[in-house]
């Protein structure tokens, strides 16, 4: 899902990380959102990305992420 868009500034999404098994609904936990923000600096443009949410991530998709770093 997109929450958030403007133009030349920030876009951000939210998701379910390492949500891979197919078998499993992962609706019921908390999405993480993913912003990106721009803004024009005097050398050019600065690009920030924020991870939102990121510690709420549901215990299914946390044990995926451990196995998936093994």
């Amino acid at each position: 899902m997109v929450p958030k868009m403007e133009t030349e500034r920030l876009f951000s999404f939210t998701w379910h990380p390492y949500a891979v098994d197919l078998k499993v609904d992962y609706s019921k936990e908390s999405p993480t959102l993913v912003e990106f923000r721009s803004r024009k600096t005097a050398r050019g443009t600065l690009l920030t990305v924020d991870r939102v949410r990121f510690r709420r991530i549901g215990p299914q998709s946390r044990s995926e992420m451990r196995d998936y770093r093994q």
